[in-house]
């Protein structure tokens, strides 16, 4: 899939992103594409391009009111930073071309969002995963429901822990 834009607006939008994007790798192993700046009316040309979740804004973090408010567009998940990085490469200079391709090269290498920590036959504490030693708990939300997997000696630990901070001290 590639981004519907016009040569014209990829050009622009590689522009804008070399003087004010950022690409990330996150300790986690996500990528994400980024643009802060005040000018609200150019990130909402840039959201119009390429949408991604909405823009939020915040303060200088100085508290100062009279430092203008800042805005950020952000662009997460490898497919979608990896079609947008891959239309504005050819437009970046050296230093951006060459950090493009490390993040490119970052999800190319990737199994998948949270591979590294999914294993079937231990949970994330290590206890064995089986039949017997697994819980089955739903949960509604907006009406849907979803099934989630646990593991009880977690289950039991979690509890205990639960009840040992509501103990209430003897008198």
């Amino acid at each position: 899939m590639t981004l519907p834009l016009r040569e014209v607006e990829i050009a622009w939008l590689a522009g804008l992103f070399e003087g004010e994007g950022c690409m990330e790798i996150g300790k986690n192993g996500l990528t994400r594409l980024s643009i802060v700046m005040t000018d609200r009316d150019v990130l909402d040309r840039v959201q119009a391009l390429v949408p991604c979740n909405g823009i939020t804004s915040r303060r200088n973090s100085s508290g100062n009111p009279r430092h203008k408010i800042q805005y950020q567009w952000r662009l997460s998940g490898h497919a979608r930073v990896k079609e947008v990085l891959e239309a504005l490469l050819p437009w970046f200079g050296d230093r951006r071309a060459a950090r493009a391709r490390e993040v490119l090269d970052h999800i190319a290498g990737s199994p998948g969002v949270g591979a590294h920590l999914r294993r079937d036959d231990v949970c994330k504490n290590g206890h064995e995963v089986n039949e017997a030693n697994t819980v089955w708990r739903t949960e509604r939300r907006n009406g849907q429901e979803k099934r989630y997997r646990r593991c009880r000696p977690c289950a039991r630990e979690a509890e205990k822990r639960y009840l040992d901070r509501r103990a209430l001290p003897l008198p």
